[in-house]
């Protein structure tokens, strides 16, 4: 059975993260800032890959490495392919239908319009998670479709490692 969610409201899940991200940040190079946005990319992941069409998605980059290492280098972006011959109109529509879900955390991500990514095939969206309808953090997603796979993906955990059934 699945522990029920520890935060009654918006405020108090804001006010408990702040104070286990201030903990990690004491801990680690990493800011407060930096560990806000690596669970706001976990809680967009979570959406992400909980999807019905979780098997079509794959994390790359920098936040994959984080996932991975936890010495890998920052990043402002999670870079994400869809594995489809479909192309990038249908990645896009999945990725705002992603990011639509409700998984009861308080959070909800606002999708911008994309840009072209320069000298490959993908597309740049802003992204604005917004936890109790006030910004909490802000970074961007590079999606690309369709790229082959060299080798199977990896499972990894959770790229903000906070101690919590829910988190």
């Amino acid at each position: 059975m699945t522990e029920p969610f520890p935060y009654g409201s918006p405020a108090a899940l804001r006010a408990g993260l702040t104070d286990r991200l201030k903990k990690l940040a004491s801990e680690s190079a990493f800011t407060v800032t930096d560990l806000q946005r690596q669970f706001a990319y976990d809680r967009l992941l979570a959406r992400v890959f909980s999807a019905p069409d979780a098997d079509r998605w794959v994390l790359k980059g920098a936040a994959a490495l984080l996932a991975r290492l936890e010495v890998a280098r920052h990043s402002k972006d999670i870079d994400l392919s869809w594995q489809s011959t479909t192309g990038l109109d249908e990645a896009e529509q999945a990725l705002r239908a992603c990011a639509r879900r409700n998984v009861g955390d308080f959070l909800s991500f606002e999708i911008k319009p994309p840009t072209p990514l320069v000298g490959d095939k993908g597309r740049r969206f802003a992204c604005v998670a917004d936890l109790g309808g006030r910004p909490f953090a802000s970074f961007s997603v590079d999606l690309v479709a369709g790229h082959s796979m060299t080798h199977p993906p990896e499972v990894v955990p959770a790229v903000t490692r906070i101690s919590s059934t829910w988190f």
